[in-house]
Order: C-alpha cells, then structure tokens, then sequence
C-alpha cells in the first residue's frame, strides 16, 4: 500500500492557510475529507505537525498487490532455478 505524508501549511497553488501539503509542498485537499475521497485514510501522527496517511482498502487495491506478490513469486522461483546450489560453509 501506498503512504502519503502531509502537514497543514500555506497552500502556493491555492494562496490559503491550512491546506494538507507534503514534503514537496504539492497540494493535497482543503481538508482531510478531500484527501479521503482520493482514497487516502489516516494513519498516524508521526510528530512536528506530520501525518501520515495510508492508502484505503478496496477490492481493487487488494487485487492488485495479490497480482504483483503473483509476479515477485514467480520471478523468485525462475532466478533460483538458475542459481547454483550450494551449501553454506561453517567453520566452526
């Protein structure tokens, strides 16, 4: 899933106080309601006037990281096929 991390701040794009921006002071919403309804929930406090905020659940989502774990295993199993086996050496 994936995170964003805002702070309220003085929005340049919209010239107004208290929009949620992040670290690259892009625009996020006037209000946590705007960041939710691009798919976003809150998550945590994570200091200094931080939040961060993780990406909702949706079947969708879902299918999708079950689609690229899918992927990662499949590419996992093909590279050991093709690695040596070996033994690890303990020298004890």
């Amino acid at each position: 899933m994936s995170e964003l991390t805002v702070k309220r701040n003085y929005c340049d794009e919209h010239h107004e106080n208290d929009h949620w921006l992040d670290e690259n002071f892009k625009c996020h919403g006037r209000d946590l309601a705007d960041i939710q309804r691009k798919g976003y929930s809150y998550a945590k406090h994570i200091g200094g006037g931080w939040f961060k905020l993780i990406e909702k659940y949706t079947p969708a989502r879902a299918a999708a990281l079950q689609q690229d774990l899918v992927w990662e295993m499949a590419a996992e199993a093909h590279d050991s096929l093709h690695a040596p086996y070996y033994e690890p050496d303990f020298d004890f």
